[in-house]
């Protein structure tokens, strides 16, 4: 668990994160939690803003299969 102190810099609390976590240039979320605590979640890329239309489409595996015998529809 990592431990560091809050400083007040201006109207806002300031947390300092030591540069071996390599957060360098990220953005993060922060998600205040029931208890209290604060926990800090680094902003991830959106994997579908770039995606070709249809890319993700499911094909039909049994669409060729006929019913046969008591099936209900």
């Amino acid at each position: 668990m990592l431990e560091t102190k809050l400083r007040k810099q201006g109207n806002a609390l300031m947390i300092t994160i030591p540069a071996s976590l390599k957060q360098k240039g990220r953005q993060i979320h922060h998600v205040v939690q029931e208890d209290g605590s604060i926990r800090l979640v680094p902003k991830r890329n959106n994997i579908y803003q770039n995606v070709e239309i249809g890319a993700y489409e499911q094909v039909e595996e049994w669409s060729d299969d006929l019913f046969h015998g008591r099936e209900m529809i």
